[in-house]
Formats: structure tokens, C-alpha cells, sequence
């Protein structure tokens, strides 16, 4: 991976952290700490007595933390519809007819209660961190993944079925030619100056493909 920091303003104070989340092959991405939403709307029910997972809402707005409860004094939940009205989405006096529940959540989406930072990012946000996630399952803005996607096929060739075999292999497939993670970086570069200039996705996933052929047979 190459160090972002080469492409820095020297003497910068702000802090960038970058993390990269890849589940275990054929798994899930089971690092629901890092990547959930603080508050998943589909999992919000559109009338009063409905299913509300949460609490109350929490949002930072100029700087303060703002917060609405998603229950009544009695106890009963209030539902995005009367969130929404509660939260100005919504005018009062529209009527529950107006939308139905995919276009309400679609509407409230847009407030800031509901914005798309997940809880690792919120939580940095409040020390004043930024971090930025590196894209999984796409090598071509994340140099990992192509390395892994060498190593495993590094095993695959020579691969005897054999335990200990298999565990020098894996060791040997992370060292075996010293360009590779030269070359791996090199493309990363490349493919984020292109998306930067205006190459669409296609354009890279093509240069991409030019990039496994030449790469394959060196």
C-alpha cells in the first residue's frame, strides 16, 4: 500500500486515518462495529405502534448534538411519519395517504439524523478524525485486494493438499516477487488519477483488465 502521506500537503494538522475492511474470504463482513448505520430507516415502520428499534434520533447540527425521542410519554412508538413531521421533513398537515412507506424513507434519508456516516465515522468526527474506507472486493482502489487475489493464486498452483505445505506456501506467496506490491500500488494510482479526471468506471475496469494480462505473463 503506498503511503498517502507522499501526497499531503507537508506540515498539514489534520489527522486522516485509513482503515480497510475485508471480511474473510466466502464470509460476510462481519465487522458490524465499524460499518453499520447509527439508525437504518428499513428498519423503522411507517404508522404509530409500529417497529422502531431506537430510542430517540441523535444528529449533530451546528455543532451541537440535537436529539427527538422515538417514543411517546406513553410509551407507544411514534413511527417515521410522525417523526417526520416532528423533524420539519414533513409539513403537519400532510396526510399519511401522501407516501408510502419506501417514498417516506427515501424523504427522510435526506435529513442529517439520517446521513450515511456510520458509527466508526461518527465517532471519529467527534475527535476530529477523518477516515476514509477503503472501497472491498474492488481491486482497482484497493491494492489489498488485488495482493490477496495473487497470493491465493500463488497457493492454488502449488498447493499438495499438505498442512504444512499449505502454511509456507501462504508465507511464500507474501514475499515470492518484490515488484508485485510496486505494481499493485503503481495501479491504484492510476486508477484513482483517472476517476479524478472524469474516466468513467467502465474505462478503468478495461485498464484494469490490460493491467491482470500484462501483469500475469511479466
Amino acid at each position: 500500500m503506498p503511503n498517502p502521506s507522499k501526497r499531503s500537503k507537508a506540515g498539514s494538522s489534520n489527522y486522516v486515518i485509513k482503515i480497510e475492511i475485508n471480511p474473510p474470504p466466502n464470509k460476510p463482513n462481519n465487522a458490524t462495529t465499524h460499518t453499520n448505520q447509527v439508525y437504518d430507516l428499513s428498519l423503522m415502520g411507517k404508522s404509530k405502534g409500529t417497529n422502531c428499534p431506537y430510542e430517540k434520533i441523535e444528529w449533530i447540527e451546528d455543532g451541537k448534538k440535537v436529539s427527538v425521542d422515538c417514543f411517546f410519554e406513553n410509551g407507544r412508538r411514534k413511527g417515521l411519519f410522525f417523526l417526520a413531521k416532528e423533524l420539519g421533513i414533513i409539513p403537519f398537515s400532510t396526510i399519511s395517504k401522501s407516501f408510502n412507506i419506501e417514498q417516506l424513507r427515501q424523504t427522510m434519508a435526506k435529513h442529517p439524523a439520517f446521513d450515511k456516516k456510520t458509527k466508526l465515522e461518527q465517532l471519529a468526527e467527534k475527535y476530529k478524525i477523518k477516515i476514509i474506507f477503503v472501497p472491498k472486493y474492488h481491486c482497482e482502489f484497493n491494492p489489498i485486494e488485488a495482493f490477496w487475489c495473487f497470493s491465493k493464486n500463488y497457493v492454488r498452483k502449488n498447493n499438495e493438499q499438505k498442512f504444512d505445505q499449505l502454511n509456507n506456501l501462504i508465507i511464500t506467496s507474501l514475499f515470492r516477487r518484490s515488484f508485485l506490491t510496486a505494481k499493485i500500488s503503481n495501479r491504484f494510482w492510476n486508477c484513482l488519477d483517472m476517476f479524478q479526471s472524469g474516466s468513467t468506471y467502465e474505462n478503468i475496469l478495461q485498464f484494469n483488465v490490460l493491467f491482470l494480462v500484462l501483469l500475469f505473463f511479466s
